[in-house]
């Protein structure tokens, strides 16, 4: 709820706005030291606090706190005038830390005087005469006020009668009275005009028996003089000095509590006498701000929520765990529990193993061996090779080192690393390596799994099974890791309880050196005896512990049975898993061995460490024998690990496994306090010992009983919450607990009314009573019978005789002469200790007793301490003498005088069991419990010190416990002061468990790794509320096959097996119509109405199973079903088939029908998922595959205890929405739901008070000031949420979920907006998928709101859902959500909210169509969708039949789909679903076989809710009629042919002889086919297709009809022309050929040239789609004519088809480029598609199709031949020469063809330069000045001038040498000269050798004879000669047509080689000639034209 829950008269005076008065109560925590007593509590009685108001008057108040022992605090008085100001505070609704600050008068600070005086009884008077001040009279004129706390200080010697306890020497157990001269008290009050003080002590009890402690008596001193000191905590704190002693105490960390009260003006009372607590928190600072006149002292305080940012956790290290000194000495009292003090289990947990490690294997040898043959060798040696195995030694490097961490907190079942605390390996075999491993902390359930290396111990499922399981899996050998059991069945880890456990105990205690040096004789240094010996500090601290340890048994495993035997190999089981003690084995391929330790408090040492440590020298570990020196045994009983889960494993290193190798483990975590908050309860095992659980079965309706005592049972029936008397059992599952048992759990519709009060049940013992019998089930409540604080006499007993023995062992005599109820004191000391007493060894340690000495300091030694007992003497039984071994008294040591005569020794020494406690006599509290049973596995708590036992045994008749090991802390002052003890527990609700509000109270509640809360802090019945809203499980919808109109509300329906018996129930929630059908919502659903089909289930009688394929079947033979049902008749494998897909349900309560009937036709809806989803579902936390597993919130967590405790919980509220607050004194929990959520105005309205003045309502005359409105859109808002979890399916690694939301992308224009959660506490995928729901929907509500209310506000928490009305904004009653409250001290209250709507908590609908885990789309609502329409199919594709439709006009791309189906008779009743498409509307269909099919098309549309084998909602077929099918046809699927050859040469040599000859050149030809049965024809014709008879097959003829021919080779000639070999299969009225040339080569003819290197790939959008006339169906060669040519509508519309049907995507697209082909017209064309992207043919037209395209070449282009074109238009510069090697023609026949140079405009530009004329007359120069070549004639002229140079004349003679001129000055030095002119190029290189005088194919075009291949004639009419193999002819019509052709093996293919348009080459163009028709257009750098010898080089 919204409103805070105060007292009613408060909450009247808030809402009324009547006038009123308030004030703040302060109670601040006083500084006091440690208690050194043992105690961990945290003392709360009232005087250990200070009181103070802002009021103007003293306040009585009382809080309703208690102190440490329970016991109510009452009233208080606070005092007035200390308070100067108080400030503001915030809460908010994520838990976080904040401030308030608190001023205080510090007018008094220091005050300090001397006096005389008188104490009285809690009083002290002071003279009338204070000295000689005359202006302060009396104590108050001095400052002193009621509530100060003071000290007292003797000016001069002690008081009399104050006496403190200081610790003796270094135990800080003992301690020596001290009287003391200072004393503190607080003051209550004063009398005598001021003169008397009226004294109370502090409340620090038993501080005095520590330095700085307080005083908890009176001196009674007179007429003494004393110095008087104010010492208020609140103001002198601050001073309190470290530098005397750290111990001194802080104010930091202080408790303070705020309360506000509300007073009537009139009459002064405190409304209601009570309060609303408005902070609590801690101090964190303080400052004094000291002035002339006056003083001020400022608290900063911090909420309650500071003090969870410390870290809890435990670190695994020995001296954190038994708190040890800096002289190693552990302390119980700074140990996190008295019992870690002495548990030695991390003492190895910072060590390193480091060794050489040796093993040996053996390799197979040969050695070559030999003997002489005959009788005297001379027949030679005989020689062979003998096999031997060599042993090989293989040496391993062991390197471990181990280092303390954190210990992980585990709930519900997760994957974690094991922490190493010990390493070593065994002495005599360093193969064998110990290790043991700390998992978590415990108590845990078990081990599920173990990864070893990485790989699972487990089989996943059947296939890993199959493959990997140990007894007979297919490739076990060879794996990686044997497996055992199946994970997918819910199989774990089992293991074997040892059986062989020896008693090692006495040997080990024993042998020890620790226990020689405690109880043997000593030799002094003067060699006399010691008989008194005094161990060391640290053997004084271990032995108590030690000997506690001893009575109990250890485990005594040989190395043989740990390594080896077969009887602890691992095995599968159920729900256990590996348990407590429990050992497990593997062999292969590792031999590994362990062994859990689940974590208890009190579990044993582990067996198999601690026998091979103290075993005999060479078989213990080996690094114990060659380092280990210390006394403390290396491993022994005290060793073990308290409270923490660990692991001891060995592993024998061999040649299959040479590493130890990393191990986790799957752990089902820890065992938590459960609440029954499930309405399921423990089964009682006293009252229903006769009970039988199969007398109650789900879905049966009960009425509950309930008894406080469990003899006197209600009257009446219990109500539930409903006010219902009857309730109906809604599951039944079989809880397996942690200690290896399991019990029957039943869980009720609603909780039974068991008088609770916070959460704890007042009747504790319930029954459910069967309807209509007296058939009961008894069962207890979590807390039945606790008892607390349980006063009773320890029963000791004191000797009839005392004396010591020859060893000076302390001997006891007790009475011995009673049996039964008169036994006297030596039966009652034995008594529980049979199994001890009755071994055979009666060795010392057997019995452990506690000592008390009273004052006898000459007995001090044995005070307080469990000693170790043995009994003898002379009467029956065991005898009635006790002997204290190891604990001496020697006469001579004191005084001479003899233990018996020690003053009152047999009174006051006193003996009691440690173990066994008499819990009779003056305890009523046990009196109740007479049974044997009745107390068996309780927990008993010593109040006084915390530390608790389990008990084993309770005896009934003599109210004897028996817990499982001694007390440590019970000390002779706790038993002088009264002990109490408190038994809890008994049936405690403890189990593991994935709701995160438990686990959150778990956590908040451990002293260990959490915020150690106790339950007067907890406001258990909110932790218990959110537990269940966690647990909200799924409704369930479904159809009914008919409207039922008389259904009703509530009523409840059942399905029921054939013997009546229940499988699924539920209640009607909702009632709708689909479809003229009942679609009804189950709430309360018991069991499953529908189970999917998996070979994991286990399926039971009745159940009805649905397959994949929708087909529905009813269990009639309970079991796995392993092989999937695909009948459709009858019954086979115990599933019968319902071929009406109903699912009968009858009527079990209500007005409703007698029965109904579910259409499984229709998809069973769950408001969570379905069960069946969960493949691995134990390895998520669940019990059981069943359907009420599924909940809302389910957590797997580890918990990081290195974390501050803040972080940890903030982790569990993120994973289940929670809201955790403080109100009242207590910390509450409550989950984000919309059950909390009020979703009308209506739900505001207040049954108390009117909509007006209810504080949920707010408008605009509530609000005080501004307000404010943000909208966080753009900052909030996300349309995607991915997040990642821990997966059990992915071996708990990451795995992404992902949520989106296409609605809300389009409303974000397209923009992903992403959020990300890490979910690691989540290990269930569809549990995290709603998390990411519900974060994706939440952002969307971004508006934030701030304003400020009156007084009702205080009545507002935060987290709590408000209405608002504000006109300006156009709000009426629209719901915020409180984020954070700040309450002012004027009790104003500043409000921030966010948007609030009900749409984020409600789960929508998700597909999941099969058994798998993958993210889901989003849903669109539930509706019937429209059909599609115009279905048209193919008929005459190979292989294929092409489908396309209309989508129905409500399509929704989002939701919708399109079911295709086929049938072969054009029935409908007979066709299946072959595929399902998205919104393409077309499918191409690849069958089998050839034939005709019958198709129909729906629509269907996705269902409302997740569920596997999801039935979606659909449409009527199209066609509607069912026997009027559309017809497709499919031809002659995918039909091949193929032939082995590819072209044949025929080799001549030069004089015309075949060469080779004869056979060698015979060419064998195979045929090959793929769906196809006609033999081929194969023929050798004319390169036209003519027949020829020059060269045969090697039978002689030309043609064979058959799969095989051979080429006669023989029957050629070198005068042969080219041939071709047709191959040609016609079948199903398609013709397939393919042809094969045939060549003749004679040397000195060169054969044809090389294949030049491809092309690189041409850049374009779209796709390449060629076709052939000959081999497509559907296309004619008069369609490629029109192709080629005009293009027609229809051609474009069967062009298109094609490409529909062999696209991918079944579209033609833009840019697609066509080519067709007609080989035999030799006809081919390329056109490319321009229009939008289609799926339908008969939209594309020829005007949608290009022109017959030219080509792009992105590259060079080589052409080896005669490159032909009207224009080569070059738009960007030429980067290389244009180089021809023949010739460049320059204008056709009449043509006008220029070659200019770049300067010039056109041919007849006369500029300078060149140019030539249309005549081919060529000009250097200009029009005037030029040199003429005349093409004519070849004359040369000259015009005009030109400045011609010409060659260099030769040099002349040399003249005579003149004389020599006088020598001229030296110049200046010349500027650098210009660079040198660029050197010639370098000679052409040689030309390359022709080939041998071949003729080389060419390039020619052919005008005037049309547009078709040339014939022979025609072709030799232009080129001189026959045609050959890659000769290329341009056919030119005129100029209407064009078609180019290349000669291929004697037959002219139509190319795509003419190119009418331009041409753009961006690399080079290699030709024998270049024709241009028109113009060469050059627009780069050079030109370079070359013809033989001659060039022309054109350059820039």
């Amino acid at each position: 709820m919204t409103k805070r829950i105060v007292n009613t008269s408060i909450e009247e005076l808030l809402v009324s706005n009547a006038p009123l008065e308030y004030a703040h109560l302060i109670k601040f925590e006083r500084p006091f030291p440690g208690d050194p007593n043992n105690s961990k509590k945290h003392r709360t009685n009232a005087n250990r606090y200070a009181y103070f108001t802002d009021a103007s008057r003293d306040i009585s108040f009382n809080d309703g706190s208690v102190n440490q022992d329970s016991q109510a605090n009452g009233s208080q008085i606070y005092r007035a005038n200390r308070v100067k100001s108080i400030g503001g505070y915030s809460e908010t609704t994520t838990p976080r830390a904040t401030n308030m600050s608190l001023n205080l008068s510090g007018d008094h600070l220091g005050t300090s005087f001397s006096v005389t005086g008188d104490f009285g009884s809690a009083s002290f008077t002071v003279d009338a005469q204070i000295h000689d001040d005359r202006d302060k009279t009396d104590l108050v004129d001095f400052g002193f006020r009621e509530g100060d706390k003071i000290s007292i200080t003797k000016n001069s010697g002690n008081f009399t009668g104050i006496n403190k306890n200081i610790p003796q020497g270094t135990s800080p157990e003992t301690y020596v009275s001290t009287p003391q001269n200072k004393a503190t008290y607080i003051i209550t009050g004063f009398s005598n005009n001021n003169l008397t003080m009226a004294l109370t002590t502090t409340g620090n009890d038993t501080e005095s028996y520590q330095e700085g402690g307080d005083t908890t008596a009176y001196p009674s001193d007179t007429s003494v003089a004393v110095t008087l000191s104010l010492e208020s905590d609140e103001l002198n704190a601050i001073f309190n000095s470290r530098a005397t002693s750290l111990a001194n105490p802080s104010f930091l960390n202080r408790e303070v509590f705020i309360h506000k009260i509300f007073i009537d003006p009139e009459t002064g009372d405190v409304a209601g006498n009570s309060s609303i607590l408005m902070f609590k928190g801690i101090i964190a600072k303080c400052d004094i701000n000291e002035s002339p006149t006056s003083s001020m002292v400022k608290w900063s305080l911090s909420s309650h929520w500071a003090d969870f940012n410390q870290v809890v956790g435990r670190i695994t290290t020995d001296e954190t765990h038994r708190a040890l000194d800096a002289r190693q000495v552990p302390s119980k009292n700074n140990a996190l529990k008295p019992e870690y003090a002495s548990d030695l289990g991390f003492a190895h947990s910072e060590t390193t193993l480091s060794q050489i490690v040796n093993y040996t294997t053996y390799q197979t040898a040969y050695e070559q061996k030999s003997k002489k043959r005959g009788a005297f060798g001379w027949g030679g040696r005989k020689y062979w090779l003998e096999e031997s195995q060599v042993p090989v030694v293989t040496e391993v490097d062991l390197n471990i080192g181990l280092t303390g961490k954190y210990l992980p907190v585990v709930y519900g079942v997760q994957r974690v690393k094991g922490i190493p605390i010990f390493a070593d390996t065994a002495e005599e075999n360093a193969q064998i390596v110990y290790m043991a491993h700390a998992l978590c902390e415990g108590e845990i359930h078990g081990i599920y799994n173990a990864y070893i290396g990485g790989v699972s111990l487990m089989c996943t499922d059947l296939p890993d099974f199959t493959v990997r399981n140990a007894t007979n899996g297919e490739g076990a050998e060879e794996s990686q890791l044997q497996c055992y059991g199946r994970v997918d069945t819910g199989k774990t880890l089992g293991g074997t309880v040892e059986n062989d456990v020896a008693s090692s105990t006495s040997a080990f205690v024993d042998a020890s050196p620790l226990a020689q040096i405690l109880e043997e004789t000593t030799t002094n240094a003067d060699g006399t005896t010691n008989d008194n010996p005094e161990p060391n500090a640290e053997i004084a601290a271990l032995f108590p512990a030690l000997n506690n340890a001893v009575a109990f048994h250890i485990n005594e495993v040989t190395d043989a049975k740990w390594v080896s035997d077969n009887t602890y190999n691992l095995f599968a089981t159920d729900a256990l898993g590996l348990q407590h003690t429990k050992f497990a084995r593997i062999s292969h391929p590792h031999s590994l061995m362990f062994q859990l330790f689940n974590g208890s408090l009190t579990q044993q040492a582990a067996g198999i460490l601690s026998t091979r440590a103290n075993a005999s020298s060479g078989s213990r570990f080996k690094r114990q024998a060659d380092f280990y020196t210390s006394d403390t045994p290396y491993w022994g009983p005290n060793h073990r690990l308290r409270d923490t889960a660990y692991v001891v494993n060995s592993h024998s290193l061999n040649a299959d496994s040479t590493t130890v190798p990393e191990i986790e483990y799957v752990v089902k975590g820890k065992v938590i306090d459960c609440f029954n908050y499930d309405n399921s309860y423990t089964p009682d095992p006293v009252l229903g010992a006769s009970d039988a659980h199969t007398n109650f079965l789900e879905g049966d309706s009960i009425t509950v009983e309930r008894s406080t005592d469990g003899s006197s049972w209600s009257a009446t029936t219990v109500e539930g919450d409903a006010s219902d008397s009857s309730f109906r059992i809604l599951h039944k599952y079989q809880l397996s607990k942690s200690n290896g048992t399991t019990q029957y759990r039943f869980m009720l519709d609603s909780a039974p009314d068991l008088d609770a009060v916070d959460g704890k049940p007042a009747k504790t013992y319930l029954r459910m009573k069967k309807t209509g019998a007296n058939t009961y089930w008894h069962m207890r409540t979590w807390n039945y019978q606790s008892i607390t604080n349980a006063a009773f006499a320890l029963y000791t007993f004191s000797p009839s005789a005392i004396a010591v023995n020859s060893d000076n062992d302390v001997v006891l005599t007790f009475a011995n002469t009673g049996t039964g109820n008169d036994a006297t004191d030596a039966v009652l000391l034995q008594s529980g200790y049979d199994a001890e007493l009755t071994q055979s060894t009666k060795a010392p340690g057997k019995v452990i007793y506690n000592v008390f000495t009273g004052d006898l300091t000459t007995l001090a030694h044995l005070k307080s301490r469990p000693i170790r007992g043995v009994w003898s003497g002379d009467y029956g039984g065991w005898g009635n003498q006790l002997t204290l071994k190891g604990m001496r008294y020697v006469a001579g040591d004191n005084g001479g005088t003899a233990i018996g005569d020690i003053t009152n020794v047999l009174s006051k020494l006193k003996v009691f069991k440690s173990r066994n406690f008499s819990m009779g006599g003056g305890s009523n509290a046990f009196q109740p419990f007479s049974n044997n049973g009745d107390l068996a596995g309780a927990r008993m708590t010593l109040d006084q010190t915390g530390e608790t036992r389990i008990i084993d045994n309770y005896s009934g008749g003599d109210r004897r416990a028996e817990v499982e090991e001694a007390f440590t802390t019970i000390t002779e002052e706790l038993v002088a002061d009264g002990l109490t003890f408190s038994v809890t527990e008994l049936t405690a609700d403890k189990r593991a468990s994935s709701n995160p509000a438990l686990q959150l109270l778990d956590y908040m509640s451990s002293d260990r790794y959490g915020k150690s809360l106790k339950e007067q802090d907890i406001d258990l019945a909110s932790f218990q509320s959110s537990a269940r809203l966690c647990d909200v499980k799924s409704d369930v919808t479904v159809v009914m096959t008919a409207s039922e109109s008389s259904i009703a509300l509530g009523d409840i329906y059942k399905l029921v097996d054939s013997n009546g018996l229940h499988i699924a129930s539920g209640k009607v929630s909702v009632d709708a119509v689909l479809n003229s059908k009942s679609r009804i919502t189950f709430t309360e659903v018991s069991g499953k109405f529908l189970r999917l089909y998996s070979p994991a289930i286990i399926y039971v009688l009745g159940e009805f199973i649905q397959t994949p394929e929708g087909n529905l079947y009813k269990v009639t033979t309970a079991g796995a079903k392993t092989t999937k049902p695909v009948h459709v008749t009858g019954t086979t494998n115990g599933l019968e088939y319902i071929s009406n897909g109903q699912i009968p349900l009858t009527k079990i309560s209500g007005s409703g029908p007698s029965s109904l009937n579910i259409d499984a036709g229709f998809e069973i809806q769950y408001s969570l998922y379905d069960s069946d989803f969960v493949k691995y579902w134990r390895y998520v936390g669940w019990e059981e595959p069943k359907q009420c597993f599924v909940t809302r919130h389910q957590t797997n967590v580890t918990i990081d205890t290195s974390k501050p405790v803040f972080a940890n919980i903030n982790t569990f509220l993120a994973h289940m929405n929670g809201m955790l607050a403080y109100s009242n004194g207590k910390y509450t929990l409550d989950i984000e739901t919309q059950t909390n959520a009020p979703t009308t105005t209506a739900a505001f309205n207040s049954v108390t008070y009117n909509w007006n003045v209810n504080p949920e309502y707010i408008d605009n005359s509530d609000i005080i000031g501004s307000i404010s409105l943000t909208d966080n859109s753009q900052k909030n808002v996300k349309n995607t949420v991915k997040a990642s979890i821990s997966d059990p399916q992915n071996n708990y690694s990451s795995r992404s979920v992902t949520y989106f939301n296409g609605i809300y992308l389009k409303a974000d224009r397209n923009v992903v907006k992403n959020a990300s959660y890490n979910m690691n506490a989540i290990t269930n995928y569809y549990n995290a998928r709603l998390g990411a729901e519900y974060a994706l929907k939440q952002s969307r509500f971004s508006q934030e709101i701030n304003f400020t209310v009156g007084q009702k506000g205080l009545l507002l928490k935060a987290g709590g859902v408000i209405a608002l009305t504000y006109e300006p904004f156009g709000y009426s009653s629209k719901l915020f959500r409180i984020e954070n409250l700040t309450f002012k001290p004027d009790c104003t209250v500043a409000i921030k909210a966010s948007e609030y709507d009900d749409g984020p908590y409600k789960i929508t609908s998700a597909r999941a169509s099969t058994i798998r885990q993958e993210g889901a789309t989003q849903a669109a609502p539930l509706s019937i969708p429209g059909a599609p329409t115009s279905l048209a199919c193919t008929t005459t594709k190979p292989g294929t039949v092409v489908m396309t439709w209309n989508n129905p006009t409500d399509f929704r791309e989002e939701s919708d789909e399109v079911e295709v189906w086929a049938s072969n008779d054009n029935n409908r009743a007979n066709a299946t679903r072959i595929h399902i498409a998205g919104s393409e509307a077309n499918f191409s269909y690849t069958t089998a076989a050839a034939g005709t099919k019958f198709y129909w098309v729906r629509t269907r549309r996705l269902a409302t809710q997740l569920t596997i084998n999801s039935k979606y909602t659909t449409s009527a077929y199209h066609p509607s009629s069912a026997t009027g099918g559309v017809t497709g046809t499919s031809k002659i699927s995918s039909p091949v042919m193929d032939v082995d050859v590819a072209a044949i040469v025929l080799n001549y040599n030069a004089a015309g002889a075949l060469t080779p000859g004869g056979a060698d050149q015979d060419v064998a030809i195979t045929v090959s086919r793929q769906n196809l049965v006609s033999n081929p024809t194969i023929q050798i014709l004319e390169t036209n297709g003519n027949s020829q008879s020059d060269i045969q097959f090697t039978n002689g003829s030309v043609s064979i009809t058959g799969t095989t021919a051979t080429l006669d080779a023989s029957t050629s000639s070198a005068s042969s022309t080219a041939k071709i070999v047709k191959v040609t299969i016609s079948e199903g009225g398609e013709t397939y050929t393919k042809i094969v040339p045939v060549s003749i080569a004679q040397s000195g003819a060169g054969a044809d040239g090389a294949q030049g290197p491809a092309g690189p790939s041409g850049v374009r959008d779209g796709g390449v789609f060629s076709y052939t006339e000959a081999g497509t169906s559907g296309l004619s060669d008069a369609d490629v004519v029109s192709w080629t040519g005009t293009l027609t509508d229809a051609v474009a519309n069967e062009v298109a088809a094609l490409v529909i049907a062999s696209a991918a995507d079944n579209t033609i697209r833009p840019n697609d480029r066509i080519t067709l082909i007609d080989v035999s017209a030799q006809k081919t064309g390329t056109r490319v598609y321009t229009a939008a992207a289609t799926a339908t043919a008969s939209e594309a037209d020829a005007a949608d199709f290009s022109s017959l395209v030219v080509e792009f070449f992105d590259g060079s282009v080589i052409v080896d031949g005669t490159l032909s074109a009207d224009k080569i238009t070059s738009n960007t510069n030429f980067t290389n020469n244009l180089s021809v090697s023949s010739a460049l023609t320059l204008g056709a026949t009449g043509g006008t063809g220029v070659l200019k140079t770049p300067n010039k405009d056109s041919f007849t530009d006369d500029t300078k330069g060149f140019y030539l004329d249309t005549t081919g007359n060529f000009y250097l120069g200009d029009a005037t000045n030029h040199l003429k070549y005349k093409a004519s004639d070849g004359s040369v002229s000259l015009a005009g001038t030109l400045n011609i140079q010409g060659p260099q004349g030769n040099a002349g003679n040399q003249g005579n040498q003149g004389n020599q001129g006088n020598q001229g000055n030296q110049g200046n030095q010349g500027n650098q000269g210009n660079q040198g002119a660029a050197g010639n190029n370098g000679n052409n290189g040689n030309n390359g050798n022709d080939g041998s005088n071949a003729v080389q194919p060419s390039f020619f075009i052919i005008t005037g004879t049309g547009s078709d291949a040339p014939s022979d004639s025609e072709f030799s009419a232009v080129a001189g000669r026959a045609p050959m193999n890659n000769d290329v002819v341009m056919m030119k019509n005129g100029t209407t047509e064009t078609n180019a052709f290349r000669r291929e093996s004697g037959n002219w293919v139509g190319i795509v080689a003419f190119i009418e348009g331009d041409m753009v080459v961006s690399g080079s163009i290699n030709g024998d000639r270049i024709n241009a028709a028109s113009t060469i257009t050059v627009g780069g750098n050079n030109i370079l034209i070359e013809g033989g010898s001659n060039r022309i080089l054109i350059s820039d």
